[in-house]
């Protein structure tokens, strides 16, 4: 799944091109040129960059699979907004990884 979010980075615009090493994968950000882990799931600023711009390019891109998730990934009204959010994106990238 990790190369899947990697390369959905790259085409949303989020990043110009991705790397991996035995350990991670990386995205380059254009602008800075800065090297960042793909990391959607981390609770870090970068972290909640990343599934902001996946979040919008799965809705863009594969908004029928975005709207399912919703249904598919129940909320719980204890959780989080930000986790449901995450849950979503992680069960579409699953999904899509199936399909190919």
């Amino acid at each position: 799944m990790d190369k899947s979010i990697a390369k959905a980075l790259v085409e949303c615009g989020y990043a110009y091109s991705w790397q991996s090493n035995r350990a991670a994968l990386f995205v380059t950000i254009p602008v800075t040129s800065e090297i960042q882990k793909v990391d959607p799931f981390a609770d870090t600023i970068e972290g909640r960059r990343q599934a902001d711009a996946l979040e919008d390019w799965l809705a863009q891109e594969h908004g029928k699979l975005w709207g399912k998730s919703a249904d598919y990934v129940g909320f719980k009204f204890h959780w989080h907004y930000h986790q449901w959010r995450l849950d979503r994106i992680k069960w579409c990238f699953q999904r899509l990884e199936k399909h190919d």
